[in-house]
C-alpha cells in the first residue's frame, strides 16, 4: 500500500519531480484505484441487482 502512496505523492508534487515515478508505480496505483472502484461500486448496489448494464433490448435477460 506504502508503495502506492509513493507514487500519489509524486504525482502530486511539483512537475520536476514527475521523473522518479517509474511506469510500475503507476501501474500498481491505476491497478489498485480500479480494484478500489469496483468494490465501490458493488457496495452501492441494492441487494440483488447487478452492476452489469442492461440488455439492448431493455430486457433483464429472461425470456419468459
Amino acid at each position: 500500500m506504502s508503495h502506492c502512496l509513493d507514487a500519489v505523492a509524486a504525482l502530486l508534487a511539483p512537475e520536476e519531480d514527475l521523473d522518479t515515478v517509474g511506469r510500475d508505480d503507476l501501474a500498481t496505483l491505476l491497478s489498485y484505484l480500479l480494484e478500489r472502484r469496483h468494490w465501490a461500486l458493488a457496495a452501492c448496489q441494492p441487494m440483488g441487482t447487478s452492476a452489469e448494464p442492461a440488455d439492448r433490448d431493455g430486457e433483464d435477460g429472461n425470456h419468459d
